[in-house]
């Protein structure tokens, strides 16, 4: 990661620029990385993602139940924030867990295993930012697959007219 600096925020809604969510030191916050902008709130990234789910007039456990209905596979699945915009977002753990983080599914460019620890993945996104994050690369693999699938799947009916 890069040296940025922080802004402090209480409140935050994930827009195309959202490149991630994180989890802070503070269980009760989280970091957001926003295009070349870090973000400091004051809400856990649960809370952010089903607020960021509310103000588009449904709710994160909606989505899940949507994606449910769309993937045989429903361990973690990715959740579509804005159909329309095609914003979805992958958890790397289970939803409720304070270490899980959000990955933008439109923003990722490249996935690589650690060279010394399978169980972490660094992550490059499509702005050069890097992150090395608590999966394996095996299961965000899995990740990018489903939530590839429930982009289609949302997205088709714009081709499609």
């Amino acid at each position: 990661m890069t040296s940025r600096s922080i802004q402090k925020i209480q409140h935050y809604t994930i827009n195309a620029k959202t490149l991630m969510i994180c989890p802070d030191v503070d269980p009760h916050q989280c970091l957001i990385y926003e295009g070349e902008d870090l973000y400091l709130c004051e809400s856990t990234s649960f809370n952010i993602v089903d607020q960021s789910c509310m103000s588009r007039g449904t709710t994160l456990d909606g989505r899940r139940q949507a994606v449910k209905s769309i993937l045989e596979n429903k361990h973690k699945p990715p959740i579509p924030i804005d159909t329309e915009k095609g914003l979805i977002f992958m958890p790397t753990k289970i939803m409720r867990d304070v270490e899980c983080a959000w990955i933008s599914y439109n923003h990722l460019h490249k996935v690589d295993a650690h060279p010394s620890d399978p169980s972490i993945s660094n992550i490059t996104f499509a702005n050069g930012l890097t992150y090395e994050a608590i999966v394996s690369k095996k299961q965000l693999t899995k990740q990018i697959v489903m939530a590839g699938h429930v982009f289609g799947h949302f997205k088709k009916g714009s081709f499609l007219g």
